[in-house]
């Protein structure tokens, strides 16, 4: 397949159409400037999201070892996620903001999806380019300041909870939490304490009433695993689930994480099947996730292996049985 042929009629076409008419347009360097191209406007054109997205792919496969380029497609793949995921959550506070890029198309109308395959290839190409970099003590410690900063934020702190040898701190006076990293400097005890914090009217009531449902616990077979079956909202249980009567363990909270973050992997990829997976009850229970039996069904030969990503392609190469499975299982 001649790539650049391709490339040159995306280039041609935009110019014929012009594309400055077009409510949302990106600007696109035809030459990129990484390969000798300038601002000047005979090497400047106006894409669509889609025309400009497909022309940085097009430019990996024209030029596989340009580390630019790469890098460039990269950036493109996980902004353009980020825009769509904000548009199926609703984020308003984002729709209202004029300086985030890649969301007026998603606000307009505009059909553009972004495939796993896409995202695992442009993430493999991104980090094959990257392997051996030696970065300077400056860079490293750059690197790690913008990543502490970032992680201080309250949404990636809800996030990104499994930080190896992170903990947890709070403010006495105010309740905010904070994340501390290996390398911070030691909090002041004084004015902060370790932990989450105490647990607020809301989340009381919402323990209370989890505690309250009928529920027992299984093992998994094949398995060390653990389940919680909520019989208010399960009404059968695969056959290969043992009742059990004993206290909930570690390992029942590890392989729910598990499946919690291989779900989170294909939404990151912009595949967003979680409401097959994990339901909200409606009513007073609304704050409680339940898993649905049938991952653990599908999954079953992956579990004691606790590989996320090879969980998360299990899931999503079943989905159609896990769905037909759901009628069988839940009681919603």
């Amino acid at each position: 397949m001649n790539y650049k042929d391709i490339y040159q009629k995306i280039i041609n076409n935009a110019k014929i159409k012009n594309n400055i008419k077009e409510k949302y347009y990106e600007i696109h360097h035809i030459i990129p400037k990484c390969l000798g191209g300038n601002n000047e406007p005979n090497n400047l054109v106006n894409l669509t999201l889609k025309e400009h997205y497909i022309c940085h792919k097009l430019l990996c496969y024209i030029y596989p070892e340009n580390k630019s380029l790469a890098h460039a497609y990269w950036m493109m793949t996980i902004t353009t996620i980020g825009a769509m995921e904000n548009i199926r959550k609703d984020n308003l506070y984002i729709k209202d903001c004029e300086k985030i890029r890649r969301i007026r198309p998603f606000l307009e109308g505009e059909s553009f999806n972004i495939s796993a395959r896409e995202y695992e290839w442009c993430r493999e190409h991104w980090r094959k380019l990257t392997i051996g970099i030696k970065r300077t003590d400056v860079q490293r410690e750059r690197i790690s300041n913008r990543t502490k900063q970032g992680m201080q934020k309250p949404e990636v702190i809800n996030k990104c909870r499994y930080n190896k040898d992170s903990k947890y701190y709070y403010e006495i006076n105010t309740g905010i939490v904070h994340k501390w990293f290996p390398g911070d400097n030691d909090i002041d005890l004084t004015k902060y304490k370790w932990g989450r914090g105490p647990l607020s009217i809301e989340q009381k009531n919402k323990l209370s009433k989890t505690q309250k449902l009928n529920k027992t616990l299984c093992k998994i077979g094949k398995t060390n695993f653990r389940y919680c079956w909520y019989k208010d909202f399960i009404k059968d249980i695969p056959n290969f689930f043992i009742d059990l009567h004993q206290k909930q363990n570690n390992k029942l909270k590890k392989i729910s994480n598990i499946i919690l973050q291989s779900v989170g992997v294909l939404k990151d990829k912009g595949i967003f099947i979680q409401d097959d997976i994990i339901f909200k009850p409606l009513g007073k229970h609304s704050g409680l996730t339940i898993i649905t039996p049938s991952v653990y069904e599908v999954c079953l030969d992956l579990l004691n292996e606790l590989n996320i990503n090879d969980i998360a392609n299990c899931i999503y190469k079943n989905i159609n049985i896990i769905k037909e499975l759901n009628k069988k299982y839940l009681n919603m």
